[in-house]
């Protein structure tokens, strides 16, 4: 018995060492990018995923790379505008395009590109947003990626670095960011979508808000009712637009306070469908799409009046061009 209990030890601890030793070789393989692949995402995708053997090694060597080459934006620049005045705004450098030709972006940029990358090496991934403390609109992003059929979290701003005192970002490598614990994680962020909890039953606000303790307990006292496996499975079945209208339910409905990713959310599902009726060659077809679009714009505006936040009331101004335009189109085609 001794001598099993041993072996097992010296089994687990050449395991441990060689998943170590593994990701030595993918993170040198990753940092070994050439610059010329940069803005070519998939031959740069191809590159970083060449010298791995399964998905976990896939997200660590598209993780490592993000974390070496992508800096956080920490610039605030004055804006102008006829209404408010100066006013001031950060980077909206967060398409992947942009980060990928910039290297700086924000958490939305980490995200959306290590979404991207993902995709294109063949794992199932989604960017997740979140709260910290300003549960009036979604504070950070970050991404779930499911490895060998089990969701694990991945946020790629906090293992870039860290905002110093001077508010410069500061490039440190934390390598506890690439799949960390998920409870642990939870007691630093609560996603807008319970699903992306990953827990048995999801954390309310108001339990966050009473800290790392309370949550433990909350989840080790709590009876399992709610399957968010099968939450995310049909989210992933969904369309663009029923995905988007999922969302903006579910999460308005977990907290109302935020007015903010609601209205963003059916600004996307009205955008969506103004697409679907210019590629539509049936006039009605057209009409159809045009008329849900002003009702999804209309909700977002009434969402949206009740804001005095200055980038609230400049979604609500566009919103209401967009409205009149729509207005518009659809008395042309009748």
């Amino acid at each position: 018995m001794k001598h099993f209990f041993l072996t097992f030890l010296l089994i687990l601890f050449a395991l441990q060492n060689y998943s170590q030793n593994d990701f030595q070789k993918i993170d040198k393989h990753a940092r070994s990018a050439p610059e010329s692949l940069r803005c070519n995402l998939p031959e740069l995708v191809d590159f970083l995923v060449k010298e791995t053997n399964n998905e976990r090694e896939k997200a660590r060597s598209i993780f490592t790379w993000i974390c070496q080459n992508i800096r956080y934006d920490t610039r605030v620049k004055i804006a102008y505008d006829y209404e408010f005045l100066f006013y001031l705004t950060v980077n909206q450098c967060i398409t992947t395009e942009c980060v990928l030709r910039e290297t700086l972006t924000v958490c939305e940029g980490y995200a959306n590109l290590f979404k991207a990358m993902a995709n294109l090496a063949g794992l199932e991934c989604e960017r997740v947003s979140g709260y910290s403390s300003d549960f009036f609109r979604a504070s950070h992003a970050w991404n779930a990626v499911k490895i060998e059929n089990k969701w694990q979290i991945i946020d790629a701003t906090n293992a870039a670095g860290y905002i110093n005192s001077k508010n410069k970002f500061v490039a440190k490598y934390n390598d506890y960011f690439f799949f960390p614990d998920k409870v642990d994680y939870l007691t630093k962020y609560l996603p807008c979508n319970p699903m992306w909890q990953f827990c048995k039953k999801p954390v309310s606000i108001e339990i966050f808000l009473q800290g790392r303790e309370k949550i433990k307990q909350f989840l080790d006292d709590s009876l399992s009712f709610f399957n968010y496996n099968d939450s995310i499975e049909r989210y992933r079945k969904l369309g663009a637009i029923e995905r988007e209208q999922l969302l903006a339910k579910d999460s308005y409905k977990f907290n109302s306070l935020n007015i903010n990713y609601i209205s963003r959310s059916y600004l996307i599902i009205a955008a969506m469908l103004v697409e679907q009726s210019n590629s539509s060659n049936s006039a009605e077809d057209k009409q159809n799409y045009l008329s849900e679009a002003l009702a999804y714009y209309q909700r977002a505006e009434s969402f949206l009046r009740t804001s005095f936040d200055i980038e609230e009331r400049l979604m609500l101004r566009t919103c209401r061009k967009n409205i009149d335009k729509l207005m518009e189109k659809i008395y042309n085609l009748e």
